[in-house]
């Protein structure tokens, strides 16, 4: 009787086993197929990673009350085509990572026409060599970066996804923002643009932040086993380093995709 009791009583008190933490996977992608990067390369990643959560680079404008991604965008972007497919064949949840009204601050900001004049307006002071000294050669710093940021992007997903991109694209934005607020603020001609490249800089930064709260608070909420974000590979450095600096603190594993 006494060891039917011991038994019992070791049966209900037995620890259970912890599951093992989220890995979490950055993939860098670019949002239409190119040459080395076709559809069929992203879903053959994809069904190699077998992830039971995918994280797309849209804000939650793009999903319906239920948290399903809305019919109209489903072929918006390379990674949305594969990643429905995908879903649909494994039964993968799909989520919006990016931060939220992100579509409507570039609409209400008029960005990407005030970014095209910016940009613009620099490369004629530059051509006509009314551009300082200092502000020129940032300017030629971020061409160059720029041509780097470009080759990448060109190239497939191993390139993509390596320390050598990551650490150019990086580069190329401190140019392409702190940088280009140098610019402006050094040539009179370019002042009436501070404010937009002020607005420019504060919200790549707001925007990146965010996103790496909303990978973090995902993998806690919906605990998958694995979580694949899909990247624009211009976010993959930043948010790398980022997630891998909460990882141990909120409790997942940051890993490669070919791991």
């Amino acid at each position: 009787m006494l060891t039917i009791l011991l038994a019992l009583f070791l049966l209900v008190t037995e620890v259970p086993t912890p599951s093992p933490p989220s890995e979490v996977v950055i993939l860098a992608t670019v949002h239409a197929p190119t040459r080395y990067y076709p559809e069929a390369r992203l879903a053959e990643i994809l069904a190699r990673a077998k992830p039971d959560l995918v994280l797309l680079e849209l804000d939650p404008s793009f999903f319906d009350a239920q948290g399903n991604l809305k019919k109209e965008w489903e072929s918006v972007s390379l990674e949305t085509k594969v990643a429905v497919a995908y879903a649909k064949g494994t039964g993968a949840r799909l989520r919006p990572y990016d931060i939220e009204g992100r579509n409507a601050f570039f609409q209400e900001n008029d960005y990407f026409t005030k970014e095209r004049k910016l940009d613009q307006e620099v490369r004629r002071l530059h051509d006509a060599g009314q551009l300082s000294p200092e502000a020129d050669q940032l300017f030629q710093g971020l061409l160059a970066l720029s041509a780097v940021r470009d080759a990448c992007g060109g190239e497939g997903p191993e390139v993509l996804n390596s320390a050598p991109c990551d650490t150019a694209i990086e580069k190329k934005h401190v140019y392409g923002f702190q940088g280009l607020r140098k610019i402006v603020a050094l040539t009179p001609a370019l002042q009436g643009m501070a404010p937009f490249a002020s607005l420019a800089d504060t919200f790549w930064v707001r925007r990146n932040a965010a996103m790496v709260s909303n990978v973090v608070r995902l993998t806690k909420e919906l605990r998958p086993r694995r979580a694949l974000v899909l990247a624009g590979f211009e976010h993959r450095g930043i948010l790398r380093q980022q997630l891998a600096e909460r990882a141990a603190k909120d409790g997942f594993v940051l890993r490669e995709f070919w791991e």
